[in-house]
């Protein structure tokens, strides 16, 4: 591996253990979490491949891991790998090849980024909703002392999550990503 590319790789796995062991990376809208934890997995896939996007992607896994061991409420069934980590390692492969097919459509740098970005995230909402109803939407976990069905909260978060997260990932991987691939080329 080239030391630019170990360097950048080192430097998204950095940031993503930034934002995920800091406020930074996550808006608490109780009794879910809008993650900004995705990004760093998804500018690792434009700028560096699939490969170094699923190690990324898998740093990111294992910090939610880690993070639900301590938690309550909705965020301890994060401590389920299949919740946790299968849907973040599926980013950059998204993410990548996304970005891949506009690239070679409209040869624009910006709007594939923009679209690679676009797909990760809805792979990671979408993937984490999807693996949390199919595993746990009839459990009924403590919420601040009130009994709540996970199917509920999944229910809410999907008109929530899925919005946010697009637009901040658009907003936030598109121009750092660009401005990386300069500095790089």
């Amino acid at each position: 591996m080239k030391t630019k590319k170990m360097v950048t790789l080192g430097m998204l796995l950095g940031i993503t253990a930034i934002l995920g062991f800091t406020p930074i990376g996550f808006i608490q809208i109780p009794p879910v979490s809008i993650t900004l934890l995705h990004i760093p997995t998804i500018i690792a896939a434009v700028l560096l491949g699939p490969v170094s996007g699923i190690v990324v992607g898998f740093g990111m896994g294992f910090i939610s891991f880690v993070r639900a061991i301590g938690a309550a409420g909705f965020d301890v069934l994060f401590i389920d790998p299949r919740v946790s980590i299968i849907p973040r390692v599926l980013i950059p492969i998204t993410t990548y090849y996304g970005y891949i097919l506009i690239r070679k459509l409209t040869k624009s740098e910006k709007l594939s980024i923009t679209f690679g970005a676009i797909v990760g995230t809805l792979t990671n909402t979408v993937g984490v909703l999807s693996m949390l109803f199919f595993l746990y939407a009839q459990r009924i976990i403590d919420i601040n002392g009130v009994d709540v069905l996970v199917r509920n909260i999944i229910i809410g978060a999907i008109s929530v999550n899925i919005v946010v997260e697009v637009i901040a990932a658009a907003i936030i991987a598109t121009p750092i990503a660009v401005v990386l691939k300069k500095v790089g080329d």
